[in-house]
């Protein structure tokens, strides 16, 4: 009977590979901890994220006239688009677009306005432009996130010609025919001037308009949004993109510090909105600036006939002064006070709603 063959190993060398198979096997084990942890988290972002839901696989089977309306709403829906001199959104209009050519297809049908970033902005023929960013501008919102004008180095452009639509002092004016307007201006409060006539000169006629000339150019904006509060700001210049506009959360008297109220305004606006009565109420507020908006077209139209009565200047004259327009077709738009806050944080929070009637 043959002797199994044996091997003599060390009592040192032993203990440090019996060791080193302890360490190996608590590794393992924890490796495997590890690994259930995370692919439970992966189950968790599954579920949470809205590219994770299941597709409706029915959808092409859909009549065309269905799928077409899907299509329509999907791309209709009313958006905030932000806008700055370094940046603008991409339009989510895009996203649809590129998701199938039959969604591609029914928006260039229906000929959506678009934006350009054009380079650089003080050619005279401003070329260099970038691709189609489509915005619908008679529903969806601009907001001019850190300025009260509008950016000189982005085009609105008609979606039916491609002519330029906005903004009106684009070189060579604006040779679009259709009649499109733009639905609602969201401007930071820090940036807001109110107009005031009696400040102008046709020296300096810029001193009377503030910055309610934006609210002209764009083609009598129908509603303009005062965004008070910094709690949309990422810390950076560019604000963070999915953001909300929801009623102020605080008294007018809490958020505007420096909130004053001088200059000429109209005699029933000191008597029927005192400043106690302002800064308790953002109704109060907005029905403010609509007063001093519809106040300065009237001392408007009036200097100008002053002019052209007592000093004999044509309204073509006094339409080359800069600033110095003629406001009677401008309507006053509907003057709203906002604050704008992260799109996460309103799901997380339940707030009053704010409606756009």
């Amino acid at each position: 009977m043959e002797s199994t063959p044996q091997v003599l190993v060390p009592a040192d060398y032993l203990a440090s590979l019996v060791n080193s198979i302890e360490n190996i096997r608590t590794d393992v084990e924890k490796l495997w901890e590890t690994n259930a942890s995370l692919s439970a988290e992966v189950q968790h972002l599954k579920k949470i994220s809205p590219c994770s839901r299941p597709s409706f696989q029915r959808f092409p089977k859909l009549p065309l006239e269905i799928r077409t309306l899907i299509w329509e709403m999907a791309l209709n829906i009313p958006r905030i688009t932000i806008l700055s001199h370094l940046a603008m959104t991409r339009s989510e209009v895009n996203t649809i677009m590129e998701s199938c050519q039959e969604a591609r297809r029914r928006a260039l049908e229906m000929r959506i306005p678009y934006l350009r970033l054009v380079y650089p902005h003080n050619t005279i023929h401003r070329k260099f432009r970038s691709g189609r960013n489509y915005i619908n501008v008679e529903t969806d919102t601009l907001y001019l996130s850190h300025h009260a004008y509008f950016p000189h180095n982005i085009d609105i452009l008609c979606g039916q010609c491609g002519d330029t639509i906005f903004p009106k002092w684009a070189e060579f004016g604006s040779l679009c025919q259709h009649n499109i307007q733009v639905n609602r201006v969201a401007i930071p409060f820090k940036e807001w001037v109110d107009p005031d006539e009696n400040k102008g000169t046709p020296v300096a006629p810029e001193l009377a308009v503030g910055t309610a000339d934006i609210l002209r150019h764009l083609n009598s904006v129908r509603e303009l949004l005062i965004v008070v509060g910094d709690s949309h700001t990422s810390g950076g210049y560019v604000p963070n993109r999915d953001i909300a506009f929801i009623p102020p959360r605080k008294q007018p008297y809490e958020m505007l510090e420096n909130f004053n109220y001088e200059g000429d305004k109209p005699e029933d606006l000191i008597l029927s909105l005192n400043l106690q009565a302002m800064m308790k109420s953002w109704d109060v507020m907005g029905m403010r600036l609509e007063m001093i908006l519809q106040h300065f077209k009237e001392k408007r139209c009036e200097s100008r006939k002053r002019y052209m009565e007592v000093d004999g200047l044509t309204a073509e004259e006094l339409d080359d002064w800069p600033h110095f327009a003629n406001l009677e077709d401008w309507e006053v738009p509907r003057v709203r006070y906002v604050e704008a806050v992260s799109e996460t944080w309103r799901k997380d929070w339940l707030t009053p709603p704010l409606h756009w009637s």
